[in-house]
């Protein structure tokens, strides 16, 4: 028995075996977004909301383009960028902040300058930096002593200045903070033994450095 084929279904067909709605469908990443007509919302393909029916989709190369033909941004995926880019400005302020800071300043009182909840700050800080704010603040006081070291400051200048509390908290963490004890990087790290290794990442040629203490330097070349 002959079977007959719709011009409809013979749309649907092609849709469903269209690369771009492989990934609509998939919620993989994708250089443009598509546009639910029955819905009136354009979305990045990445967008949890269900799926739309393969037949009611439109494909867009911007977020201009999806509005001009009348659509409207999705308020989960936010494919203009807008909540994206209002939390990158909040992060960046706040690290501003703590680089200012002559102490680690708590997260209740980022949340509260940022005007924000401790949860909802402390989420937008991991996902834009992959670190807690004390982490991160952490490292800054890290280097701040590592600089004033080098730079010639006398040990406990150096630790005062970075803001610790006491020299004993910096002696206890030597070896994730200045891997050699202030004393042995303020001479530039003369007498320690320091054995490096090289390879290829993401970001460039690396270079990691260290002591039987700990790591003393890692850095990124030219890619």
């Amino acid at each position: 028995m002959a079977h007959i084929i719709s011009n409809d279904q013979n749309a649907v067909m092609n849709i469903i075996s269209d690369p771009n709605w492989d990934l609509v469908l998939r919620r993989q990443p994708a250089p443009f977004l598509y546009a639910v007509p029955s819905m009136g919302i354009y979305c990045r393909t990445v967008c949890p909301s269900p799926r739309p029916r393969p037949g009611n989709v439109r494909y867009f190369a911007d977020a201009p383009a999806a509005e001009a033909a009348g659509f409207r941004a999705c308020k989960r995926c936010d494919p203009k960028g807008t909540r994206a880019a209002l939390a990158r400005a909040v992060v960046e302020d706040s690290c501003a902040a703590m680089a200012a800071a002559d102490t680690i300043p708590s997260l209740e009182a980022l949340a509260t300058r940022a005007g924000y909840s401790r949860f909802h700050f402390l989420r937008m800080f991991r996902d834009h930096t992959g670190l807690t704010p004390r982490t991160y603040a952490e490292g800054l006081r890290a280097r701040k002593l590592q600089l004033a070291l080098v730079g010639g400051a006398r040990v406990i200048d150096a630790i005062n200045d970075a803001g610790y509390g006491s020299e004993s908290r910096v002696y206890e963490d030597t070896g994730k903070l200045l891997g050699m004890t202030p004393g042995a990087l303020r001479r530039g790290g003369h007498g320690e033994t320091i054995r490096s290794a090289c390879a290829d990442s993401p970001f460039g040629r690396l270079l990691v450095a260290a002591t039987g203490t700990g790591i003393c330097f890692i850095g990124f070349g030219e890619p």
